[in-house]
């Protein structure tokens, strides 16, 4: 399959361009300070060095891990309370005595108690997104371009499927318009088809980088897995917090006659924003350290894959970095996303009790505030689009202030600033939004959590899987292994973002290693952006 786009621009030389004592002057005198090149070493120290080691943001990690105390703290706490009153559903799912074989526990329809009801739920909350996260992995490394492709026809296919299903059964309206978005996202396919090949052509230089370094999958490959058993203790941690809860507001709740209303007391609501919070912190510094390790490992193919000297076990030693130096800034960065979403979560939810309330007026007959719910609802909303809006950005921001300070060893504040102003200075960004694989990644991320969440349904509704868990485990599990679907399968696929991010980054230190190693994907590159032939090589 060709990558190139009809009759492209002819490429020119560097040098046939400006000559060795005529150089193009900077189109702007930048703040940033100039990157060092890497220089050959065995020793993947001496090739990025850090020019002065110290342990960046410190004050950082102990925030992350007061904060891992204080959910293990209020965990064990929970657990206490709910042993102590005697919760015998969770007495029973707990009940590490009972002993089921595991034939029967891998049997959706045997009946098992104890043990194996608990592995049996963590079972099909964890592995089915590795799984199926790992597949997506070797499915972008065997054909790239039918990796981007599928992912984004599946959405015109499943707008048009449910435009034919609306059809079908009589629901015009509907079926009119699904099948007008399906309509548009078709055009938008075609429209940009040059974005597309240009993802795939990028697809196919990550994944080139690791064929030939199999560590990169390896890191994947444990990360997956060992996210896997963190969502595994964070899903047993919220479950309980939230059976003790419930158990705590259910005795002081004054509940009407018919004994079917729920109270949340303002101890549990904000009981659950903190373990939120801590979920999303700790899935978020997994998630960025992952970035770290790959980001390190790219950084040493691109500047050093065809040289006879290069670093050896540069997974290792990037790994050794992004826990030492480099720990307290990925936490620095990882805090104010997880700040971020927190405070998207509570204008959501805050939103939908506002909306509660106004239909709850209506029917009592108090339509009089019906205008100044309008008005907090429609203010809700618009800091929930500034808080997503946010979160977007400064994701954005800290996936290449991480790629940079993998290289470097620099602070968090500085690699972000530096790598925004070098990719600018380098006229580089264009490169960097019309990429897609972030975006395709995401949706794949969203199709895994979903056939996860459907599958958990599909099994709670039609076996016998769950009958013996507590309500609470089961109620939880269904909500969070939805979350726990997405965080792992971003997490697994990570790695070819990551690599496109610190491809970027080192193309824009050192284009012409690019060039002169890989003339012809170079060549292909700027065949689809003209124009940046010539900023790139722009000095420092």
């Amino acid at each position: 399959m060709s990558y190139s786009t009809p009759a492209p621009p002819q490429y020119t030389p560097y040098e046939e361009i400006y000559s060795d004592d005529e150089a193009p002057p900077p189109r702007y005198e930048y703040t940033f300070e100039k990157p060092k090149i890497p220089v050959e070493s065995e020793k993947f120290e001496e090739s990025f060095p850090i020019e002065r080691p110290k342990y960046q943001d410190k004050t950082f990690t102990l925030i992350f891990f007061a904060t891992i105390v204080g959910l293990i703290v209020l965990d064990v706490f929970s657990f206490n309370s709910l042993i102590g009153n005697k919760h015998v559903l969770i007495q029973e799912s707990l009940n590490l005595d009972a002993t089921d074989d595991w034939f029967s526990i891998l049997s959706p329809n045997k009946p098992v108690n104890g043990r194996g009801s608990i592995i049996r739920l963590i079972m099909f909350c964890i592995l089915i997104p590795i799984s199926s996260s790992l597949f997506m992995l070797f499915l972008a490394w065997w054909i790239p371009m039918f990796f981007v492709f599928v992912g984004y026809l599946l959405v015109p296919l499943s707008l048009f499927g449910i435009a034919f299903v609306s059809l079908i059964s009589g629901m015009i309206f509907p079926a009119l318009l699904y099948g007008f978005f399906g309509f548009l996202s078709v055009l938008f396919l075609f429209q940009n088809y040059s974005k597309l090949s240009f993802t795939s052509l990028m697809l196919k230089v990550v994944i080139e980088v690791m064929s030939a370094y199999p560590s990169t999958m390896l890191v994947s490959f444990l990360s997956s897995i060992f996210s896997g058993f963190i969502g595994v203790l964070y899903f047993i941690a919220v479950s309980v917090i939230t059976a003790d809860r419930l158990k705590k507001d259910d005795a002081d709740c004054p509940h009407s006659s018919d004994g079917e209303d729920l109270c949340v007391s303002n101890t549990s609501f904000a009981i659950s924003i903190f373990v939120l919070f801590a979920g999303y912190y700790i899935f978020e510094v997994l998630s960025n350290l992952t970035h770290v390790i790959i980001s390190g490992v790219f950084g040493s193919w691109y500047f050093f894959h065809k040289s006879q000297v290069k670093p050896r076990y540069p997974a290792w030693y990037s790994f050794k970095r992004a826990i030492t130096y480099s720990f307290g800034s990925i936490c620095f960065g990882s805090l104010i996303v997880s700040a971020v979403k927190t405070l998207r979560a509570v204008l959501t939810m805050a939103k939908a009790k506002l909306n509660q309330r106004r239909f709850r007026d209506r029917e009592e007959g108090n339509g009089g505030n019906d205008m100044i719910f309008c008005m907090l609802i429609c203010i809700v909303s618009i800091m929930e689009w500034l808080a997503s809006e946010a979160e977007y950005w400064i994701k954005w921001f800290n996936k290449f202030a991480y790629s940079y300070l993998a290289l470097y060893g620099k602070d968090y504040l500085s690699s972000a600033r530096d790598t925004f102003e070098i990719l600018k200075y380098k006229g580089i960004l264009i490169l960097i939004t019309d990429s897609l694989i972030n975006t395709t990644l995401t949706f794949y991320a969203i199709l895994i959590a979903v056939f996860s969440s459907g599958l958990f349904f599909l099994l709670y509704m039609t076996t016998s899987v769950f009958e013996n868990l507590a309500p609470e485990f089961v109620g939880v599990g269904f909500v969070l292994q939805l979350l726990l679907s997405y965080f792992i399968t971003k997490i697994t696929l990570n790695s070819l973002n990551s690599g496109f991010i610190t491809f970027m980054i080192a193309l824009s230190i050192k284009p012409e290693v690019f060039e002169r190693n890989y003339h012809e994907y170079f060549v292909k590159m700027t065949n689809y952006y003209p124009e940046i032939s010539h900023t790139l090589k722009t000095p420092f």
